[in-house]
């Protein structure tokens, strides 16, 4: 049975966590969602590693799902990073077996700047479709007005996410459309000016991203481009890394197309850094 349970935020914002433990479970695997999604559309995904003796744990980030906080707001990446850090010393810390993140998206941007901050917990970490750096053609204008339009209109609602570019599996979209939890609207100024922000925060410390990762990208991703992933391999000093790009597929791995040969992937990487 999963377990259902709000967290209490360093500002006393509520954080939804839904976990699933058992003791003889050989390792435990924390899942972080991406931008405007919730962690209930990852239930396969725990579902999966559930059945082959893992613990999962997954939570809504603030201002999504069922977390607490204005709709696709964040005042502050370094908020992100609290709770992160919050649900960390909830389930992760002090574990008597291996844990394991799969980080999507924003997620990625959001552990790595915490891994950078703090002591990694976690025996390897999956990255999917990584937020490492912002595409280079979102507009040249919009990046320059963003930290003026955030410190004027913060919570105004700018360009929206394009849908389409998340999977080639038609259904994933249908399912979007009629999800209550997945925030439709656009990006909100500050929270536009707060990515671009921690992203080139990054830039210049990809190097310092020093454990064992595997990195997961859609060759046809039009969202985070593949380039973000491949320039966090050729950075990273980590002696066991592992990139590995998918052909035509677009953002969401877990969902595209050829998700069960993505989820089989990540089973073997995973089980293949769990000591005997």
């Amino acid at each position: 049975m999963y377990e259902e349970l709000i967290l209490t935020g360093f500002d006393n914002t509520p954080i939804f966590t839904i976990s699933k433990t058992d003791p003889d479970d050989r390792a435990t695997l924390l899942i972080m969602h991406g931008l405007h999604d919730h962690c209930g559309r990852y239930a396969h995904l725990a579902d999966y590693f559930g059945e082959r003796g893992f613990s999962t744990v997954r939570y809504d980030m603030r201002g999504f799902g069922r977390s607490g906080g204005l709709r696709g707001y964040i005042e502050s990446f370094e908020d992100y990073i609290q709770d992160f850090h919050s649900v960390e010393d909830r389930y992760i810390k002090g574990s008597d077996k291996p844990c394991f993140l799969f980080a999507h998206s924003i997620s990625a941007l959001i552990s790595s700047m915490h891994f950078l901050q703090d002591e990694n917990l976690f025996t390897g970490v999956v990255f999917s479709g990584g937020l490492f750096k912002v595409n280079e053609d979102l507009s040249p204008l919009l990046q320059k007005m963003s930290g003026l339009i955030s410190w004027l209109f913060p919570k105004l609602p700018t360009m929206k996410i394009d849908k389409t570019g998340l999977s080639r599996d038609p259904e994933v979209g249908i399912r979007i459309a009629n999800d209550p939890l997945h925030y439709m609207g656009g990006i909100r100024a500050r929270t536009g000016s707060q990515l671009m922000k921690a992203t080139a925060a990054l830039q210049g410390r990809l190097q310092e991203l020093n454990f064992p990762m595997l990195i997961l990208h859609g060759g046809a991703d039009p969202l985070t481009k593949p380039e973000a992933s491949e320039l966090l391999y050729s950075k990273s000093m980590s002696a066991d890394k592992t990139l590995k790009i998918y052909p035509n597929a677009f953002h969401e791995l877990i969902n595209e197309i050829n998700k069960e040969e993505v989820l089989d992937d990540i089973h073997t990487w995973i089980v293949d850094r769990i000591p005997e």
